[in-house]
């Protein structure tokens, strides 16, 4: 059709040329009446239908459908997808509304759920191309309106990051108080990290406690988290954190917070650390649901929490820290504040950070909140801060889409023996998950491989995996080492004497894996899933003192300025990710000191 209007103007446009020549008339013209054009119908931007695409998102399969007439988008919607609730929601709830109300697909992505937008928009385009639209037309960005500078505003106390720590902070403030809290988080959701993490928590002095008759001193805290560390720690800080998680935690759970109430556990094997994990989980991200809970919570008691605004700089007067700059989707202004709680998390996804403060671990998987980019680190720079802690909080995961979770990343923990590119092993399979991930770090382009064969419980799974291009299968070990990019004659060698050892009976001489514990790899078709470490956060933060006020390089306190959570960790650990509950429960614990020391100074000078 539209080549045929084309030739058809051509053929105009060549006529009325051929008309308009300069020969001279030979006779006097005749006048005539104009004749009106005869109208033609407009051409049509779609063809009207009810289009449906299905492309690759975060973890899996996303469907978009597009409803068009034959001259607009009447309606964008997702109807199926396996990535992340809430961080998903945000790009879902935004994404499709965008695309209809502009007429266009020139739509910012979503802030914090990146590659869900993208898989939208991406559907969307090619249900449009279906739907014969000029897609190029579609993708020329509007004119945006200028971004205005707002009034000054005040509050009691400002906290940057709406993660686990930042919520508790607000939670803390809030519960005993009518002070006037301001929770700013620059994603379009609350979490943080937190948010993506297994939700678990250790805590001592509770009632849960007392029943488990599981229990933990502050000094107790402070020997074992130093003993992972191989360091010396925070104590102070540590201190006041062993004392202050009983009040908090038991404050938590009388509010309903959703931990299970059918079984209990310890963070790390042999330890005093009583963990509790979260009801119900679903996704298995359990950080989720007890986010939601926090955030519930914290509105509840009324803090006001602000999406979509980030914090670009502190505002100070001297050597005190007065407020902070805000860049808001439609303006920019100062909030005023007598205290000032940095929860910005981690330095997870940013690399320059990465190579100053941990660069062994630069080009590694974060797969943690995605504002953690050091900010922070970034905003304190200037007042000479002391960064204390190295390392990275390690796990190991499949990839960047599907991490440790779910059906399919859980894979990176099916029973197996691991082997690493040269095709040897290189340490325990039964290492805990914090140290096995630097393990990995140290191997062959981070990569190592776990192998198992099909007498596996997770057939299905791995079958899945194999399908979408995620782990290797063949019929014979030769072929597997083969196919995976494995040194052959290493690798089977390694099976040859693990199998001789497994079959003997005797345990594993050369990591200690209990006999009972290692692997039969001897049933074809055999599986190599590849596996790489993962980051779960960053340990390097600044130095606070017990009460979570900033130090700096002089032994100085930053007046007004506290900072907690993922930013402070290098206080309290370092070197290894130290036990399960450590993430979520120093956020929460370290939230709660910096909001609790926060609130009594200000109570002190009314």
């Amino acid at each position: 059709m539209r080549k045929a209007i084309s030739i058809i103007l051509i053929l105009v446009l060549i006529l009325g040329i051929a008309g308009c020549g300069t020969t001279e008339p030979t006779t006097a013209p005749t006048t005539t009446q104009p004749t009106e054009p005869t109208p033609t119908e407009p051409e049509a931007a779609y063809t009207a239908g009810t289009y449906v695409e299905t492309v690759m998102a975060m973890r899996g399969d996303l469907t978009v459908e597009v409803v068009v007439d034959e001259n607009a988008i009447t309606s964008v919607k997702v109807l199926e997808h396996v990535d992340t609730p809430v961080i998903a929601d945000a790009a879902i709830d935004v994404i499709p509304k965008a695309i209809v109300d502009g007429q266009t697909l020139a739509v910012d992505v979503v802030t914090g759920a990146t590659l869900t937008s993208y898989a939208i928009l991406g559907g969307a385009t090619q249900a449009l191309r279906q739907a014969g639209a000029d897609i190029d037309a579609l993708r020329k960005a509007p004119d945006k309106e200028p971004v205005t500078t707002g009034s000054d505003e005040e509050y009691d106390v400002v906290i940057v990051g709406a993660g686990g720590s930042g919520l508790s902070a607000a939670i803390e403030l809030r519960r005993d108080t009518e002070l006037k809290v301001l929770v700013l988080e620059k994603l379009a959701y609350t979490g943080g990290s937190t948010r993506v993490a297994g939700g678990a928590i250790w805590m001592a002095n509770t009632p849960r406690n007392e029943e488990a008759d599981i229990n933990f001193t502050p000094e107790y805290l402070i020997e074992f988290m130093e003993w992972r560390s191989e360091t010396t720690l925070n104590r102070p800080y540590l201190t006041r954190v062993g004392e202050i998680t009983g009040r908090v935690a038991t404050y938590l759970m009388e509010q309903g917070a959703p931990f299970r109430e059918d079984r209990h556990g310890v963070g790390y094997s042999g330890s005093n650390l009583f963990m509790l994990s979260i009801q119900n989980p679903g996704t298995g991200y359990g950080g989720g649901v007890l986010v939601d809970f926090l955030t519930d919570l914290s509105n509840d008691l009324g803090a006001e929490i602000r999406l979509n605004s980030k914090v670009t700089s502190l505002l100070t007067e001297g050597n005190a820290v007065v407020g902070v700059s805000v860049e808001g989707k439609d303006k920019n202004y100062n909030v005023m504040a007598k205290k000032v709680i940095l929860a910005t998390g981690g330095f997870t996804r940013n690399e320059e950070m990465i190579g100053e403060l941990a660069p062994e671990y630069t080009n590694n998987i974060p797969f943690t909140g995605a504002g953690s980019t050091g900010d922070g680190i970034t905003m304190t720079r200037d007042f000479n801060v002391e960064i204390v802690g190295t390392d990275m909080m390690n796990l190991k995961g499949l990839n960047h889409n599907f991490g440790y979770y779910g059906n399919i990343g859980g894979l990176v923990n099916v029973p197996g023996l691991l082997v690493n590119k040269e095709g040897v092993r290189f340490a325990s399979e039964r290492l805990f998950y914090s140290e096995m991930g630097i393990q990995i770090n140290r191997q062959t382009d981070k990569t190592v491989y776990g192998i198992v064969d099909s007498q596996s419980t997770r057939i299905e799974d791995l079958e899945k995996a194999v399908e979408m291009g995620l782990v290797y299968k063949a019929d014979t070990l030769e072929a597997l080492a083969d196919t995976a990019g494995i040194d052959k004659d290493a690798f089977l060698k390694t099976l040859a004497d693990y199998e001789a050892v497994r079959a003997s009976g005797e345990d594993d001489p050369d990591f200690g894996v209990p006999n009972d514990r290692m692997a039969d790899i001897s049933v074809a078709p055999f599986y190599a899933v590849p596996i790489k470490p993962l980051f779960i956060g960053s340990i390097p933060g600044l130095l606070v003192n017990a009460k979570s006020e900033v130090m700096t390089k002089s032994g100085d306190t930053i007046e007004n300025l506290y900072a907690c959570g993922e930013l402070v960790f290098g206080n309290v650990f370092s070197k290894y990710y130290p036990a399960s509950g450590s993430g979520v429960g120093f956020a929460v614990y370290t939230g709660a000191i910096a909001a609790e020391s926060a609130k009594e100074a200000i109570q002190s000078t009314n």
